[in-house]
């Protein structure tokens, strides 16, 4: 357990670090909070949290009784529906769009 939290420590220092020091280095803090609290920015952080809820709930709602189905059942369609949720995961974002 103590290792776990060792390592989860460490994997959020060494992401949270580098973002830190980039606003830091970037903009005094002055600056910082009042940029920070233009309309603009707030409507697009509140628009990010927004989509990562909705994303979030989706993931749990939908893909943890998706996971269990394909974990534990053999039916058939299956490996035709493991690829199409495996699919954006391989596919970057501009392929189907260079598609069309």
């Amino acid at each position: 357990m103590i290792l776990l939290v060792l390592g989860a420590t460490v994997f959020t220092l060494l992401i949270l670090i580098p973002v830190v020091a980039i606003f830091v280095r970037v903009l005094p803090q002055e600056q910082f909070w009042a940029i920070a609290r233009r309309p603009v920015v707030v409507e697009a952080l509140r628009l990010s949290l927004e989509t990562t809820g909705l994303t979030l709930a989706f993931a749990i709602g939908f893909g943890t009784p998706l996971a269990f189905l394909l974990a534990r059942y053999r039916f058939p369609g299956k490996t035709i529906l493991d690829s199409l949720i495996e699919l954006p995961m391989v596919l970057p974002p501009a392929v189907p769009g260079w598609a069309c």
